[in-house]
């Protein structure tokens, strides 16, 4: 936490207060210069403080620093995300994850009508360009919100070396008169441009900027949809605890040997699935995009282990699959 948040905090949630207090202080020193012996008013410059309010977080205060001031000057407001970033990052295998803060959203209309926006964008790293192409751009209008925290998944271009016409001063000769010096050709760096290829508000989670989900892990997309973002949102620096407790459930769930079943009447016990490295990864691959949470027509239940870390361990259930599709496992 920055050690001026709580007095930022106070003085935020006071501005009103404090127009308030400064009109008044006027108003009674304009009755006073009016009274011709100058006491006819007592002066009570006493602020009342409003402390009833909730604090602010560091990442609020920061908004509220570039919104009045054009820059951060405290510190980037998403450095306590970063962690956050690099977990998302290892765990669905996407370099191309980011986690921004919109700043300012501008929307542009091409030659042929068609929307797409710009957007000044806040990252764990450096400031941002951010391009949303005509094709998206209508699934994210009414998304999009300035002072938001965003995941994005998009390729960042590099920066490029743009040239610009400047005017030059004037120069005088020997003789007095002025010549016009025209123009110069100054080079100057723009933005990083950040392509948007898909993007969420951050307390739905990063699994809705992936169509395709078959390169992950059944465990690995569970332990992602039991993150509490909401609460990540307010409270980054929990992320660490949070997530080692989900860890922690997570492989409960989905290693525990199921209690043997003693009803005469039950149903028949689920086909038992050992997926193993040796199979390939475009087997795998196959398999785990046919694995089904609901039960449909022309599916089998399975009891799925996968290997992991040189050992079989069993994922959460229950789960349902193709026959046709493990018949030679």
């Amino acid at each position: 936490m920055l050690k001026s948040t709580k007095i930022r905090s106070l003085l935020a949630n006071n501005v009103d207060t404090m127009l308030e207090n400064v009109s008044a202080i006027r108003q009674r020193n304009k009755i006073a210069s009016d009274d011709l012996f100058g006491d006819g008013l007592k002066s009570d410059n006493t602020i009342n403080w409003d402390i009833s309010e909730s604090q602010r977080t560091d990442l609020e205060v920061l908004l509220l620093e570039k919104e009045s001031l054009g820059i951060y000057v405290s510190g980037n407001p998403l450095s306590e995300y970063k962690q956050i970033q690099n977990w998302v990052r290892e765990f669905t295998y996407e370099d191309n994850v980011h986690l921004v803060v919109i700043d300012k959203i501008k929307k542009i209309f091409t030659k042929t009508n068609a929307m797409m926006f710009a957007l000044a964008l806040s990252t764990t790293a450096e400031p941002l360009e951010g391009i949303i192409f005509p094709k998206i751009a209508p699934n994210y209008s009414t998304v999009l919100e300035e002072r938001q925290i965003f995941w994005i998944k998009g390729r960042v271009s590099k920066k490029k070396k743009k040239k610009q016409p400047e005017a030059v001063a004037p120069i005088e000769n020997e003789n007095g008169t002025v010549e016009d010096a025209g123009t110069e050709i100054k080079e100057y760096d723009e933005l990083p441009k950040l392509i948007v290829d898909s993007l969420a508000p951050f307390v739905d989670g990063p699994l809705g900027l992936f169509d395709d989900l078959s390169a992950l892990s059944i465990n690995r997309i569970d332990l992602i949809e039991r993150i509490d973002w909401k609460r990540l949102l307010h409270s980054p620096n929990d992320f660490e605890q949070l997530s080692n407790q989900q860890q922690v459930s997570s492989d409960q769930a989905h290693y525990q040997q199921p209690a043997p079943d003693t009803s005469a009447t039950s149903k028949p016990k689920p086909a038992v699935v050992k997926l193993k490295k040796e199979l390939g990864a475009e087997t795998l691959k196959k398999i785990h995009k046919n694995i089904h949470r609901k039960p449909s027509d022309n599916v089998t239940e399975i009891e799925l282990w996968v290997e992991s870390g040189g050992e079989m361990k069993k994922v959460k259930g229950p789960l349902w699959i193709d026959p046709e599709l493990i018949q030679n496992i």
